[in-house]
């Protein structure tokens, strides 16, 4: 996360990669419809007292994940341990650092058997 007077810049690149995350990620359906996302943690829209300790999705089939990015109010949010390469239903991250109070978005891709694309992203709020 960052410190000090780099929070405008970090800003600035976190919402250049979510516009091209948006941009370059067709939409979930296009993808693969099959893969559905059944359960994350937190929850898609939810407000929090506290960070989670733990970022989580399950997923309704397995996904090798190539893509799993955390932004938050001061930009891309460092992993200390990441889902990404591994296949699975169940996916787990580990931020770094505590998360800071604001909205923090979670986007995924990856591919699922037979080699079919599936994207996705929820996203959740910490109170102040």
């Amino acid at each position: 996360m960052a410190r000090g007077g780099g929070g405008v810049l970090q800003g600035r690149a976190s919402l250049v990669l979510l516009a091209w995350l948006a941009l370059t990620l067709p939409p979930v359906n296009a993808l693969a419809a099959g893969v559905q996302l059944v359960d994350s943690v937190p929850e898609d829209g939810a407000r929090l007292d506290a960070p989670p300790a733990q970022l989580e999705i399950r997923l309704s089939e397995p996904v090798r994940l190539s893509h799993f990015v955390v932004s938050g109010p001061g930009g891309m949010v460092a992993l200390s341990e990441s889902p990404e390469g591994q296949l699975g239903e169940h996916h787990r991250a580990v931020p770094a650092e505590p998360l800071a109070p604001g909205e923090h978005r979670i986007a995924w891709r990856g591919m699922a058997g037979g080699g079919t694309e599936t994207a996705g992203g929820y996203r959740f709020e910490i109170a102040p």
